[in-house]
């Protein structure tokens, strides 16, 4: 747990570096662009390195390693490797790498590591108002190390979050299509979260989304008998697994779930403020509660989360703006209760094993090189 505490750390005490002063407001200003960048940079090799260099062995990343290297070890041709598997931008990635570095798993990792946080990181210097709070919610609430799993997917977020916030927020179609396309050779499962990014530009406050509000949140309760049927109008032999996904009680925990919940509690508690701010925050709220449904679904089965993570993760947007919008005298207090609460899920999280990201051995230590 400790490696995971020193690299919150550390880009805590970066991050609130770029901030070169408060206006009255409490509105962190950035009026030194090279500064802002050259600390933005040094946060991301921070953050490639601890991917790149943990060597835990448990969990699904043992699963990656071991295809990694037996691409070199067995000589496998890139037809082989894309032969009946899914995702085909992450089987020519790691086809080349193995073939290039002989089966080293650390190169892999480190390009890995840029690919899976280049992205995050340019939404996060466009988008973001509050750039410390953005990138400390990120790994606070785990997304950040989503990847260390999850690896596919961690890969594919960063590129979707890119999409819907640099392509389709902007309406740059165009770009959208393209970053989602990279998105889906990672993951081929952000065909389902497709929809509920055009769902999302809906009004929040308006009859159709809350009829679709409904419907979704009473999904949770028929999930066994209709899922099957829809996601299996994606199975190409893609996305199948998610049409045959179990449905019983080993799912998600409760905590998941009430986290995902903050902040959409947050946001219609401080809606009127944040809407004379931002008259866009409709869709950024809409994106939350989906996150929370899915994460509501991943209850029943926990792979639902691998998709709540497409939604959940526009939290290092929407929380900066509440903060923002809201009155000076509160800014630091709700801002200080944001970051306590989510190091608190940080701490429960790791300390109970969740997510299979306790311990952190150092590559070093597993020999997985």
């Amino acid at each position: 747990m400790f490696p995971y505490i020193i690299d919150v750390a550390l880009t805590a005490w970066i991050s609130s570096s770029i901030v070169d002063r408060y206006n009255y407001n409490g509105i962190a200003q950035y009026q030194n662009r090279r500064k802002k960048i050259m600390l933005l940079v040094l946060i991301l090799f921070i953050w490639v390195l601890f991917f790149a260099f943990r060597g835990t062995t448990s969990g699904d990343i043992s699963g990656y390693r071991g295809n990694y290297k037996a691409i070199f070890l067995e000589n496998k041709s890139l037809e082989q490797c894309l032969e009946k598997n899914r995702d085909k931008l992450y089987q020519i990635l790691i086809y080349f790498c193995s073939m290039v570095f002989h089966g080293n798993w650390l190169p892999y990792a480190i390009i890995a590591g840029f690919l899976m946080y280049v992205p995050i990181f340019f939404v996060i210097a466009k988008k973001s108002e509050d750039i410390n709070l953005s990138c400390l919610v990120f790994l606070l609430s785990l997304n950040a190390f989503y990847g260390f799993n999850g690896l596919r997917q961690g890969l594919s977020l960063g590129f979707a979050l890119c999409a819907y916030y640099l392509g389709l927020r902007q309406k740059k179609f165009f770009r959208y299509i393209l970053l989602m396309l990279i998105a889906y050779g990672f993951h081929a499962a952000i065909l389902i979260v497709f929809p509920f990014h055009l769902l999302s530009l809906k009004k929040l406050k308006s009859f159709s989304t809350f009829i679709l509000l409904f419907l979704l949140f009473g999904a949770s309760i028929f999930l066994e008998s209709f899922w099957g049927d829809f996601a299996s109008l994606f199975s190409d032999g893609l996305v199948s697994r998610y049409s045959s996904m179990n449905m019983d009680t080993n799912g998600s925990s409760i905590i998941r779930v009430v986290v995902s919940i903050a902040p959409v509690i947050l946001c219609l508690f401080y809606y009127r403020s944040i809407k004379e701010k931002f008259p866009d925050i409709d869709h950024d709220i809409l994106m939350i509660v989906f996150g929370t449904l899915f994460m509501l679904y991943s209850m029943r089965s926990v792979s639902f989360s691998q998709m709540a993570i497409y939604f959940s993760a526009t939290i290092i947007i929407i929380l900066p703006k509440v903060v923002r919008s809201i009155d000076v005298k509160e800014k630091r207090i709700i801002k200080g209760i944001v970051i306590t609460l989510y190091f608190l899920y940080m701490i429960i999280m790791l300390w109970h094993g969740d997510m299979g990201l306790n311990p952190y051995i150092p590559i070093w230590e597993a020999g997985t090189y």
